[in-house]
């Protein structure tokens, strides 16, 4: 399962925290945002931090706030297809 279709079409800024603490909450079980592979993904690190790491992204302008979670702005999703294309050829 794609992480950023996934979070694109059922995530909420709330939510993108929880997934990276890896914290199963009812409503991301009952999406399946459990089993995306960024799950946990910073579970070793304390919620403040992934707030300020998601603002860098936005200050960098790779992510843009939405009223309902982040997209992708045109500059983050060039960089996720280079990073894509990249882990292809390992």
């Amino acid at each position: 399962m794609n992480t950023y279709r996934c979070l694109k079409k059922h995530g909420n800024s709330a939510e993108y925290v929880q997934i990276l603490e890896g914290v199963s909450t009812n409503s991301i079980r009952q999406k399946e945002l459990d089993k995306i592979p960024t799950f946990g993904l910073l579970n070793s690190v304390k919620r403040k931090r992934i707030v300020t790491y998601l603002q860098e992204l936005q200050n960098c302008q790779l992510l843009k706030k939405e009223k309902k979670g982040f997209s992708l702005t045109p500059k983050g999703e060039a960089l996720r297809r280079l990073f894509e294309e990249e882990s292809r050829r390992i």
